[in-house]
């Protein structure tokens, strides 16, 4: 486990706090105000395009997989009773058709690792008081190393607050986590599960990683409607769109 957790500090964890510090630094020369949200933003959008293409396979395979599903239900039903001549049926019909059952699985398991330190990344400028020092423990280059803890105002919204203190925040902080639930929902994963899951960490984990997860749905809602259009969300489009 020990090894395991080293390669993903040095492939994945390491790389990613000095890519975020060095774009945080950019815009901070640039007297840009809420440096560190924008850093968050544009960190998000470059990892996103960065699994664009497993994640294009995925939903591509996730498609042809919906537009067999009559012909699988006329197969069950066919060899009813019979689970090795279904089986074989099955993986016929796939065969035939160029799909494998198993090919959304691979850009899954790819981009997990990925995600999973972009997270943790994030999670650490939150940290209790040693957020600083793990960073810049982290930092490749000491020369990239921070002085001070960055500045988290964006837009007036603290970004280490979380939205459970809305007690003394106010309650505008509880919209923050409702695009990541709700986007979650529409986009049909886990229907019930997902978008609960999303809301409660979003809930309880500071703004900055709400800013994360947005960003990249959104990013992923739009991939999708690239690849096949609307899908489950079309009919809310269409409830949005201007009646002429």
């Amino acid at each position: 486990m020990q090894i395991i957790g080293d390669l993903f500090n040095t492939l994945l964890f390491r790389p990613i706090v000095t890519l975020l510090v060095l774009i945080y630094q950019g815009l901070s020369s640039l007297g840009l105000p809420g440096a560190f949200g924008f850093t968050i933003i544009i960190l998000t959008v470059a990892i996103r395009l960065l699994v664009w293409p497993f994640m294009s396979k995925q939903l591509k395979s996730a498609k042809k997989m919906a537009e067999l599903k009559p012909h699988l239900d006329t197969l069950k039903e066919k060899h009813k009773g019979d689970k090795q001549a279904l089986a074989s049926a099955q993986m016929a019909l796939y065969k035939e058709h160029g799909v494998n059952p198993a090919g959304g699985c691979l850009p899954t398991l790819i981009q997990i690792p990925i995600i999973i330190a972009l997270y943790q990344t994030i999670f650490a400028f939150f940290g209790n008081g040693q957020g600083l020092e793990n960073i810049n423990k982290a930092i490749y280059f000491p020369n990239l190393q921070l002085s001070a803890s960055p500045n988290l105002n964006f837009f007036g919204i603290n970004l280490a607050a979380k939205p459970a203190d809305f007690g003394s925040l106010g309650v505008a902080v509880l919209l923050i986590p409702d695009m990541a639930d709700s986007m979650s929902a529409v986009q049909g994963q886990m229907m019930y599960m997902m978008p609960l899951m999303i809301g409660y960490f979003a809930f309880q984990f500071p703004i900055g990683l709400a800013l994360y997860w947005n960003v990249f749905t959104i990013l992923g809602i739009i991939q999708q409607y690239l690849l096949s259009g609307w899908g489950g969300i079309e009919g809310w489009v269409k409830v949005l769109q201007p009646k002429h």
